[in-house]
């Protein structure tokens, strides 16, 4: 009888350790992980000149034959959102082919579609990867 506690010890201790294991494995996930998980082709390419918002440059992932994407990771939450307003304000004066915007944590993602529409966005259902773009940004963490 005295050994049924230490089994159940045992056997909790197992169980909180495959739950940390795939917890840990979630979390902490790169956008290029979070990509290839939801089998999207893509190839790192260079940030424009013009496509820093808020003191930070952008890694730039090609998808499929003409769509880009573009991860700003900022120290906090409060850079994010200013660095979101910086892309705001850029794009009001623009005001043509909006992306699909995505944020997550200090993360901000910028997803250009050529499904586009000139001056509005359209929903994430109408383009080619942005389902998956969108639980690629679920996967990643600060």
């Amino acid at each position: 009888m005295k050994k049924q506690p230490f089994y159940l010890v045992i056997l909790l201790s197992l169980v909180l350790i495959m739950l940390f294991i795939t917890l840990k494995g979630e979390k902490g996930t790169t956008f290029p992980d979070a990509l290839k998980a939801e089998g999207i082709p893509f190839q790192e390419t260079a940030a424009g000149s013009d496509t820093s918002f808020n003191g930070k440059t952008p890694k730039v992932y090609k998808i499929g034959l003409q769509e880009e994407v573009r991860v700003y990771q900022y120290e906090s939450k409060e850079q994010r959102e200013k660095g979101y307003q910086a892309y705001y304000q850029r794009q009001m004066i623009r005001s043509s082919y909006p992306p699909l915007v995505f944020e997550s944590g200090n993360y901000l993602v910028l997803y250009y579609s050529r499904t586009l529409s000139p001056t509005v966005p359209i929903p994430v259902s109408d383009t080619r990867y942005g389902k998956q773009i969108s639980k690629a940004v679920e996967q990643m963490t600060e």
